[in-house]
């Protein structure tokens, strides 16, 4: 597992690329920053499940359930917000 420091728009980037390879027909015009991942996108537990672990697998010790359950509750699980909170948990200092 590793561990690096992201801005959103970096992130972003990489979120939308793992998104095409979980599911190859999203076109581009789907994908902009405000997409909700279930609403716009589609996306179902086992898609968010595999996404979430291709952001793990890029952040340790990263907590995804306090960004899913504010966003999934106001309707904001977009791509931007989902690229801000790992921006901002990747630059927050690990425990050693």
């Amino acid at each position: 597992m590793r561990t690096q420091e992201f801005d959103s728009d970096s992130f972003a980037e990489l979120i939308t690329a793992e998104l095409v390879r979980i599911r190859p027909h999203l076109g581009a015009a789907e994908l902009s920053p405000d997409a909700s991942l279930t609403q716009d996108l589609g996306l179902d537990s086992l898609d968010l499940e595999q996404l979430f672990a291709f952001i793990k697998s890029n952040v340790a010790d990263l907590d995804l359930t306090p960004w899913f359950l504010s966003a999934a509750r106001r309707g904001s699980d977009s791509l931007a917000s989902l690229a801000r909170f790992v921006a901002a948990a990747s630059a927050q200092p690990r425990a050693a």
